[in-house]
């Protein structure tokens, strides 16, 4: 999170742009720590400002005793408590322990202070289940024609229709993001209900014994996917919550590249040949 945070900007403070997938995601993950830290209004100039309308008539310990007990608990103001909620009131809780202490209270400190607390885990949004042999149908059976049914089955859900006015999702949060326009991200809801539809059509499929393995794992790789998506979905309100769920989603593409692959391979060391017509014919592209 820490190297996503800070090390994609360009000089001028803006995110750096890259058409490298990786480079996407990390803008992504950018923007969610950064509006981190704008919730939890701890850029260094209005820190005093802040801190004093936070304390109000309470004492440094009145203050600092009321952010630990809100952070302990689920709830604040009769509102359930955000992993950033959660965040903010950790930073201010070590700021104010600090304040006390005499210490040198600077932009150094401040980032240094961002980096150590963004490290811990200040919970989320639910994850996606993780799924396992128990969710699918196993063949105990890796007959020739076993296998083709099987690839065709996953190549057709792979050739599903997306809808129209679909768009990826790293296009539609980016140009959220460089727009403003937040109401755009309200678009990957479609992404979200498409994924989980493959998902669930994955799920279905019944799967020879050799192939079980590749199969969890492209299955759990759509979860990742979703899961990331959904942290897209939830950025603005919960940024740091956020950051966790989306740094999933790079690990989704990258299972889903691995298990597709391994199928592939699979398939060619059967000797298990697709016709141009057979929806199969995507594991020999």
């Amino acid at each position: 999170i820490v190297s996503l945070a800070f090390f994609v900007k360009s000089q001028n403070g803006k995110v750096a742009k890259n058409s490298e997938l990786t480079s996407q995601i990390a803008l992504v993950a950018n923007e969610s720590v950064k509006k981190a830290l704008e919730n939890g209004q701890i850029d260094t100039k209005p820190w005093e400002e802040t801190l004093n309308s936070l304390i109000g008539s309470s004492t440094l310990d009145e203050k600092a005793t009321q952010f630990g007990q809100n952070t302990a608990s689920s709830t604040y103001s009769d509102k359930p408590l955000t992993a950033t909620d959660r965040f903010a009131q950790v930073f201010f809780a070590k700021y104010v322990e600090l304040k006390k202490s005499g210490a040198q209270i600077d932009e150094t400190t401040g980032v240094n202070l961002v980096k150590q607390l963004l490290s811990d885990d200040y919970g989320g949004p639910e994850g996606e289940k993780t799924y396992t042999e128990s969710d699918i149908t196993v063949l105990d059976t890796n007959t020739t024609t076993a296998l083709r049914n099987y690839a065709n089955s996953v190549g057709s859900t792979f050739n599903s229709p997306t809808g129209a006015g679909y768009e990826s999702e790293l296009i539609v949060i980016n140009r959220a993001n460089e727009t403003g326009q937040k109401k755009d991200v309200e678009k990957l809801a479609q992404n979200i209900a498409y994924y989980i539809k493959l998902r669930q059509e994955i799920l279905d499929i019944p799967t020879p014994k050799s192939l079980k393995n590749a199969h969890l794992a492209m299955i759990n790789s759509f979860s990742f996917i979703i899961e990331g998506v959904r942290g897209m979905v939830v950025m603005e309100t919960d940024p740091v919550g956020a950051t966790k769920m989306i740094l999933k989603y790079e690990d989704g593409i990258k299972g889903l590249d691995l298990s597709t692959r391994q199928l592939a391979s699979y398939f060619k060391q059967q000797n298990l040949k697709f016709s141009s017509s057979e929806p199969g014919y995507i594991f020999t592209e």
